[in-house]
């Protein structure tokens, strides 16, 4: 099975493609901002440490609202009227109580393994909306769906944004380390930031689990891959829009601390 392949479906392989939506639906429906979509941005930046460089391309932006945005990667059958569908039934109910900020929600270990593999599956298909950043590898695709649940690559996390630019919005950032003698990528990371209304979903990519420990925004979110124990919901501290922004690039930047150290 390999979904590297053109004309077939990103996580099994089947053909008959169709297109999916990078937001799904229901979330258009339930938020309470319909007209105030942003486009999505993806930034990186390079930084040089001894024979290694952290690089990446440079700012995108794309025109038009996130939530009309469709990708043609996955299959009619199968995943998008099959096992996606269904992802999405099952996080809903844990989902908008989040974004409509309620007083408080407690996810048992199930509930989070949910979110975790809905936060996944989302970063997947929001990675394809710009390729030129995109972190998960094909074999990362086939094994999130084979698997049925989240990767050991990735660490996911929950907050809640309080402030005003980042009601629904999606940003995906990455840092690509190559070999500068070489020329070949010796390390890659990137994370997914996912706003909706009050919500905060944070997905990292960290395939050589170096980052994750150092993930210096434990008062604002709190963890849900891989569950441990039971949470609580919202987390101790909340995110402006000023440390939201800064936690959406944390990835570049710790990227480039660790090969400086």
């Amino acid at each position: 099975m390999g979904n590297g392949q053109a004309g077939r479906c990103i996580f099994c392989g089947a053909t008959g493609l169709s297109k999916e939506d990078v937001w799904p639906r229901w979330i258009r429906r339930a938020t309470s901002h319909p007209g105030s979509d942003r486009s999505s941005q993806m930034i990186t930046h390079a930084l040089l440490a001894n024979d290694h460089a952290v690089v990446a391309p440079q700012l995108h932006e794309r025109q038009g609202p996130t939530t009309s945005r469709k990708v043609r990667k996955v299959c009619r059958d199968r995943c998008n009227g099959g096992w996606m569908s269904q992802l999405e039934t099952n996080a809903k109910p844990l989902l908008l109580p989040m974004i409509k900020d309620v007083d408080h929600c407690e996810l048992s270990l199930a509930d989070q393994d949910i979110l975790a593999r809905w936060a996944v599956k989302t970063s997947i298909m929001m990675q394809f909306t710009d390729l030129s950043t995109k972190t998960s590898h094909p074999d990362d695709d086939v094994d999130f769906y084979q698997s049925g649940r989240a990767l050991d690559v990735n660490r996911v996390w929950l907050g809640r944004h309080v402030g005003t630019q980042w009601d629904r919005r999606f940003f995906h950032a990455n840092a690509v380390v190559g070999d500068r003698r070489t020329g070949q990528i010796v390390d890659m990371w990137g994370t997914t930031t996912i706003v909706i209304d009050s919500l905060v979903v944070f997905v990292l990519w960290d395939a050589p689990g170096l980052l994750g420990p150092k993930f210096p925004y434990s008062s604002e979110m709190v963890s849900i891959w891989p569950a441990v124990d039971e949470v609580e919901w919202p987390p101790t501290c909340s995110f402006a829009d000023g440390t939201l922004s800064e936690a959406a690039v944390w990835v570049q930047k710790a990227a480039g601390q660790h090969f400086m150290s």
